[in-house]
């Protein structure tokens, strides 16, 4: 029988290779997920016991907001394929919960309260359900919440007749451009070489991922050698840079989109302050806002 991690990384080869053809093997399929599921299993196997979770805005939620991006990959533990993208996102949304659940145990704080999808810098609120998109490498759940001293009249979630999963009722608008000047092309090495990276391999397989999100969006590598992405963001730039900033390390651009920005010369590099200085926001690249759509 065939390696299912062989044919898996033979298949995502194919699609990075096909890129310059835009061949279909990029995909974003949108889903929404119930969450109580997910919450029961965490508790039951004590992964967020000691953190209240309250799902839905909360106008009236006061403390630190934080944004998190789950991520998972296709495939289990042991490396077999996962039957599909509900089992993925359910991963992803797990992800997304123990990253809000170790922001909260971080700042001393026993609850997160008014938890909505945030997927591509939009606020979804869902209540009980949240957003996820599978793609062809990962499946990825990014939700923003309140960390509070305590959530009053919790609600039981696993009462809630929501479906546990079902395709977003909607059409997702897609940015058509980045809000700020996308530097040139300064000719390091093709977009789809995926060994011209300059890190480790292992952060290479993170590039990879990058290919095949959708525009617009950006690649960045900071001064220890770590990367990040941001893909399906008019801001992708500079969220991909921020978050650098947050870590408190220097970081550059080295692909957005289809073309690689990246200089061996330090100086020539592009960081958030380039962004800042050099490259102000222009309005007039501001697709215009296209309301969702229902399915026919």
């Amino acid at each position: 029988m065939a390696n299912p991690l062989k044919l898996r990384a033979a298949a995502t080869v194919a699609c990075v290779l096909a890129l310059v053809a835009r061949d279909a093997c990029a995909r974003d399929t949108g889903h929404l997920l119930r969450v109580s599921d997910v919450v029961a299993e965490m508790r039951s196997d004590g992964t967020v016991a000691d953190v209240a979770f309250a799902f839905g805005a909360d106008a009236g939620a006061q403390g630190q907001v934080v944004r998190v991006d789950g991520l998972a990959r296709p495939y289990g533990p042991r490396g077999e394929p996962l039957p599909d993208d509900e089992q993925t996102c359910r991963q992803a949304l797990r992800d997304a919960l123990g990253q809000l659940a170790h922001a909260a145990r971080q700042n001393g704080k026993p609850a997160v309260a008014g938890i909505v999808s945030d997927a591509f810098g939009r606020p979804f609120d869902g209540g009980l359900q949240v957003e996820c998109h599978s793609g062809v490498t990962h499946s990825a759940v990014a939700l923003k919440g309140t960390l509070v001293d305590a959530v009053p009249n919790l609600s039981d979630a696993a009462a809630a007749p929501v479906a546990a999963f079902a395709d977003l009722p909607f059409d997702n608008p897609t940015p058509a451009a980045h809000g700020r000047v996308v530097p040139a092309s300064t000719g390091f090495a093709e977009a789809s070489n995926i060994d011209a990276v300059p890190v480790q391999a292992a952060q290479r397989d993170r590039y990879s991922d990058y290919l095949m999100l959708r525009t617009p969006k950006a690649f960045a590598i900071d001064e220890l050698g770590n990367t990040r992405q941001v893909g399906h963001a008019r801001d992708a730039m500079v969220r991909v840079l921020d978050a650098c900033t947050k870590e408190h390390v220097r970081c550059w651009l080295y692909a957005v989109d289809d073309r690689v920005v990246w200089s061996a010369d330090v100086e020539r590099r592009v960081g958030l302050a380039q962004l800042q200085d050099d490259r102000l926001f222009k309005p007039s690249m501001i697709p215009v806002a296209t309301p969702p759509r229902a399915r026919p």
